[in-house]
């Protein structure tokens, strides 16, 4: 009886191959656009994240600053604003740039990051001297 019934089901719900090709088709086609669709709100979510945390670590760097200076004697010297990064310790994820009360770059990361590499170029060097 069970075995009757499911027979009498898949002769009722067969359905044409040409239909079937079509939805097959259909699918192929819609998925790539889906996938594109949820690439580019990946890619919005991402760059709105990336430019919050440039801002963040801007406005670190910008409080840090204006309370040295003003225990300073107001005046930011570019010891101070190495001083700053190097405390650091690398953990941030912008280039950061200092720019004097002129717009001129006063400090910038690249600077802290050839100064770092060419000390360890000269321990390096210092170390495997051929003799």
């Amino acid at each position: 009886m069970y075995l009757s019934l499911n027979k009498y089901y898949m002769k009722k719900l067969r359905i044409p191959i040409s239909i079937q090709i079509s939805i097959f088709l259909i699918l192929v086609a819609f998925i790539p656009v889906a996938v594109m669709m949820a690439l580019n709100t990946y890619e919005k979510q991402l760059l709105s994240m990336l430019e919050n945390s440039n801002v963040q670590q801007g406005r670190l760097v910008s409080a840090a600053l204006e309370s040295y200076s003003i225990s300073q004697g107001n005046k930011i010297t570019q010891e101070a604003a190495t001083l700053l990064l190097k405390n650091m310790d690398g953990n941030f994820d912008s280039r950061i740039r200092i720019l004097d009360s002129k717009g001129r770059v006063f400090w910038d990361i690249f600077f802290l990051i050839i100064s770092l590499a060419q000390s360890y170029l000269v321990i390096f060097f210092s170390h495997f001297r051929l003799k």
